[in-house]
């Protein structure tokens, strides 16, 4: 019975433990990278901008998720740590994910004989 008890327990704070991140924490979602193949050099130095001003705002949400699961007022429960650290993991991933396309992008963008603006 106590072990029901505390499951449900940890069961309803995990969203408690999630919204903390949520709220404490601004999770950036991921630029729409053009075509290399046909962007024209204002997309792709405007695309530039986006992907580096994502990779800084991923890089502030990790730091923000890493200092609300250390910190010992948000009292986590080890599954609540390992759903921030999911997030987290999911966030680098994607921004991994972006640079890889972006780069994919600028290299089929100068085969064409264009360079960027600035």
């Amino acid at each position: 019975m106590r072990l029901a008890a505390f499951a449900l327990a940890a069961f309803i704070a995990a969203p408690t433990a999630l919204a903390s991140v949520s709220d404490r924490c601004q999770e950036p979602f991921g630029p729409v990278v053009p075509n290399g193949d046909t962007a024209t050099a204002a997309e792709m130095t405007s695309a530039r901008r986006e992907v580096l001003q994502f990779i800084s705002d991923s890089d502030t949400f990790q730091t923000c998720v890493l200092k609300v699961i250390e910190d010992p007022n948000e009292k986590m429960t080890e599954l609540q740590q390992k759903a921030a650290m999911k997030r987290l993991d999911s966030n680098q991933h994607e921004k991994e994910s972006v640079a890889a396309a972006f780069n994919e992008a600028l290299k089929r963008f100068k085969a064409r004989g264009l360079m960027l603006g600035d």
